[in-house]
C-alpha cells in the first residue's frame, strides 16, 4: 500500500532506559516481599489445617467417650457426629480446659461440653434446648485410647 503518510520520527518516543530500570526495580522489590510473605502465609495455612484436624480428631474422640450414655442416646441419638464449636472455644469467660463441641444425631442436635485433664476426658456437659445433662463417660485417654 502506498500512498499513506506514515513518517517516524525518533523524539515522539522515549529510549525506554529509564522505564526499564523502573521495570526491573519493581519486580525485585516484589521478589523481595513475595520471599517474606509467602512463607508466613503457608505457615498460618498450615498450622491453622493442622488445628483443625486435630480438633476435628478430638471431637471424634469426645462422641466415643459420650456415645454409650442413655441421655446422650436419647436427646441425640447413636449415629452422633460432632464439630468444634469455635464462637465458644474463642470466648473470653471460658477456661483453657474448656472445649465446645456440636453434635447432631437423628434424635436432635446440641452443644456437648468437654473439661479435659492432663490425659483424659474428666467431664462432659449436653446442653440442650435451655436444659442441660451430665453425661456419663468412657475413659478416652487423649492419645485416642480408649479404657474400659
Amino acid at each position: 500500500m502506498s500512498g499513506g503518510n506514515y513518517s517516524y520520527d525518533p523524539n515522539d518516543y522515549q529510549s525506554g532506559g529509564n522505564q526499564a530500570g523502573n521495570g526491573r526495580r519493581y519486580f525485585f522489590i516484589g521478589c523481595i516481599v513475595a520471599s517474606v510473605v509467602t512463607p508466613i502465609v503457608l505457615g498460618f495455612v498450615c498450622c491453622g489445617g493442622l488445628v483443625v484436624f486435630g480438633m476435628n480428631e478430638f471431637a471424634k474422640q469426645v462422641i466415643a467417650s459420650v456415645e454409650d450414655d442413655p441421655t446422650f442416646q436419647r436427646e441425640i441419638g447413636e449415629e452422633a457426629t460432632a464439630s468444634v464449636n469455635w464462637g465458644h472455644l474463642f470466648s473470653d469467660d471460658e477456661e483453657m480446659d474448656q472445649f465446645f463441641f456440636d453434635v447432631e444425631g437423628e434424635n436432635g442436635s446440641g452443644m456437648v461440653e468437654v473439661i479435659d485433664g492432663d490425659t483424659t476426658i474428666e467431664k462432659a456437659t449436653l446442653h440442650k434446648d435451655g436444659r442441660e445433662w451430665e453425661l456419663n463417660l468412657k475413659k478416652v485417654d487423649l492419645l485416642g485410647e480408649i479404657e474400659e
